[in-house]
């Protein structure tokens, strides 16, 4: 699937299930070395339902990729190892914006 272009985003109101198990992963068919959080829960009445669909793994939110522990790099860390929940990537972004996910 292409990436979906978003116009809000805020908290999505979805969960995301990480994805550290590679059978998991297997079963839905990516590629090894791929990484990614797994979608379900998505909230009917938000504006992100008609562009997400349970079943969808978010790879990346603008162009940061998303670790199968459902974090990203946090890049105001102490370390550069350093990692916090996905959904934080999204809180650089104004309203109107878009965000690539």
């Amino acid at each position: 699937r292409k990436p979906v272009w978003v116009t809000s985003f805020g908290h999505g109101r979805f969960k995301a299930q990480k994805l550290e198990n590679s059978g998991m992963r297997r079963s839905l068919g990516m590629p090894v070395g791929q990484s990614g959080a797994l979608l379900h829960s998505i909230d009917p009445t938000s504006p992100n339902a008609g562009s997400f669909a349970e079943g969808d793994v978010l790879v990346s939110v603008s162009g940061i990729s998303i670790g199968n522990d459902g974090c990203v790099p946090f890049d105001r860390g102490m370390t550069e190892y350093d990692r916090v929940p996905f959904p934080f990537a999204t809180t650089r972004q104004f309203i109107g914006e878009c965000l690539e996910a």
